[in-house]
């Protein structure tokens, strides 16, 4: 008697054990990403060495990072690099056209992070799709022809990934939302404030930066460059057959 409730207790043991297996992998598998999930799984990414960057860069915290899913940390490590790569100097901002000497292989490399680590989510790629779609919508409303297309793809990209506060806002009148959460294409982001200073960075909205007495006034609020910023990422990404 004693062995078959031996038994019997060593069945459920082992029931338990499996019941718990699945659900973690049913969870990781919806796109649930949790550290546990992702400490467990390979995605065979360099992150140092010639196989991750032309100039010696190394991906490692980056990647920690995006593990343990720290999103906002790894979004402000992601547009440090990206400053750094594209010769930026410190506390300024990114001279117009710098992003084109972004080498392809680290440029591969942060967006293969991104995407590996959102179940392909987040990441450069996955934002210039979006933006590509939306350029051939706006593309096809003559009315629209008639001033700042690349202003309005831009406002309307914006609102997709969720880059403003309300869906009726203009980027350049609200903060900069981060959200961990955000809809697809959503991160990273930081990374279009590089067109300015870094004293003209802050998430606040641009009336709000002059009221502080910040100089970032006329369009030197970071708003202003976004556009910009983000496009010649975009255009970099193409190029490089991202």
């Amino acid at each position: 008697m004693n062995r078959k409730i031996a038994l019997g207790l060593v069945v459920i043991v082992i029931a338990l054990i499996g019941i718990g297996i699945a659900n973690k992998e049913v969870r990781c598998s919806i796109g649930l990403q949790s550290e546990s999930c992702l400490s467990s799984t390979s995605f065979n990414i360099p992150t140092t060495g010639s196989e991750a960057s032309e100039v010696g860069a190394d991906y490692t915290k980056l990647a920690n990072l995006l593990a343990k899913q720290r999103l906002k940390a790894a979004d402000r490590e992601t547009s440090d690099k990206l400053f750094w790569l594209a010769k930026g100097n410190p506390n300024e901002y990114l001279p117009k056209g710098n992003m084109k000497m972004i080498p392809c292989k680290d440029l591969r490399t942060i967006n293969s992070l991104w995407l590996a680590y959102s179940s392909g989510k987040y990441g450069f790629s996955v934002q210039q799709k979006l933006y590509e779609q939306i350029y051939k919508e706006v593309s096809r409303q003559p009315k629209i022809l008639s001033y700042n297309v690349e202003s309005e793809v831009y406002n309307r990209f914006a609102r997709r990934v969720d880059w403003t506060v309300r869906d009726d806002a203009r980027l350049n009148y609200d903060p900069l939302i981060i959200n961990p959460r955000g809809r697809e294409g959503h991160l990273p982001v930081t990374y279009i404030k590089l067109g300015v200073p870094e004293s003209c960075r802050s998430d606040y909205p641009a009336w709000l930066s002059i009221l502080t007495l910040q100089w970032c006034l006329l369009g030197m609020h970071w708003s202003g460059a976004a556009p910009e910023v983000s496009q010649e990422v975009f255009s970099r990404i193409e190029s490089c057959k991202l």
